[in-house]
C-alpha cells in the first residue's frame, strides 16, 4: 500500500471510540490524512490513546435523528466535509425475534441503517462535485447468513448492504467508490463479556480488521480496481 494514497484525504468514521473504528482511527493515524471521529458521547474519547491534530473528535447519537441531523450540519458548517465515509457503527441486540421491544427494534433500524443512509445521502452531493467520494461499509456476515437470535440484527445489516450496492450502480460513473466488509466475529464491546470469555479465542482481532480494511480503501484509491464485498471470517469459521 502507497504511503500517499490516503495523503490530504478527510476521512470519517462512525463508532471510533472502541471496537474496530477505534482500531481502523488508529491505522489512519499513520497516515497523512484527516480523520473525523464520531462516538455517541464527547466522554467516549477520554481514554483515546492517540493524541494527534490529524485526528478531530465529534459527539453525536446516531440514535437521536435530530442529533444526527445537527451533528451533520455542524460538520459541514465547519467546512469538515469527508472524502471518505466509513459507516462502522452498529449496535446488536441477540434474542429470539418474540423478544423484541418496539424501542429495540426502533435502535437497531436507527443505527445499523437509517443513521448510515442518512449520513451517506447528506455527503453525496459534495462529492458528487469532486467526482470523487467513497462509502465503506462495516456491515456483517449476518447480512448474507442466518444466525439464531440475528433476525432483526441481519434484516438491518442486510438493508444497508443492498442499499450500498445499489448507490454504487447508480453513481459508479460519477467517482463514487463503494467498499462493504462482512465481518465474521470479532473481539468487540457488541458482545457480551459471556460470550467472548466462552469464544473469544475464536473471534478475529479489531486490529487486524482494521488493517485489512485501510489497505483496501487505499487500493481502491490508487489502482484501477475496486474492491467491493469483501467477507472476513474467522479462520475456524462462524461460531
Amino acid at each position: 500500500m502507497s504511503n500517499n494514497s490516503l495523503q490530504g484525504k478527510t476521512i470519517l468514521v462512525t463508532g471510533a471510540s472502541k471496537g474496530i473504528g477505534k482500531s481502523i482511527v488508529e491505522v489512519l493515524a499513520r497516515y497523512d490524512c484527516r480523520v473525523i471521529a464520531t462516538a455517541t458521547k464527547n466522554d467516549s474519547f477520554t481514554n483515546f490513546e492517540i493524541k494527534s491534530d490529524k485526528i478531530v473528535f465529534e459527539a453525536f447519537d446516531l440514535n437521536n435523528e435530530s442529533e444526527l441531523i445537527a451533528g451533520i450540519e455542524r460538520l459541514k458548517s465547519n467546512n469538515q466535509i469527508p472524502d471518505i465515509v466509513i459507516n462502522n457503527a452498529g449496535v446488536g441486540i441477540f434474542k429470539n425475534f418474540v423478544d423484541f421491544s418496539a424501542i429495540e427494534i426502533d435502535k437497531l433500524i436507527n443505527v445499523n441503517f437509517r443513521a448510515p443512509v442518512l449520513l451517506s445521502k447528506s455527503f453525496l452531493p459534495g462529492m458528487l462535485e469532486k467526482q470523487f467520494g467513497m462509502f465503506v461499509n462495516i456491515i456483517s456476515v449476518a447480512a448474507v447468513e442466518s444466525f439464531h437470535r440475528s433476525s432483526l440484527y441481519g434484516a438491518t445489516k442486510a438493508a444497508l448492504l443492498e442499499t450500498m450496492k445499489t448507490i454504487r450502480k447508480e453513481y459508479r460513473h460519477q467517482g463514487i467508490k463503494v467498499l462493504n466488509i462482512l465481518p465474521g466475529a470479532t473481539r468487540t464491546p457488541i458482545w457480551s463479556a459471556k460470550v467472548v470469555q466462552q469464544y473469544g479465542d475464536r473471534m478475529m482481532s479489531p486490529k487486524a480488521l482494521a488493517e485489512l480494511i485501510v489497505a483496501n480503501v487505499a487500493l481502491a484509491i490508487e489502482q484501477d480496481i475496486m474492491p467491493e464485498e469483501i467477507v472476513v471470517r474467522p479462520h475456524y469459521g462462524d461460531l
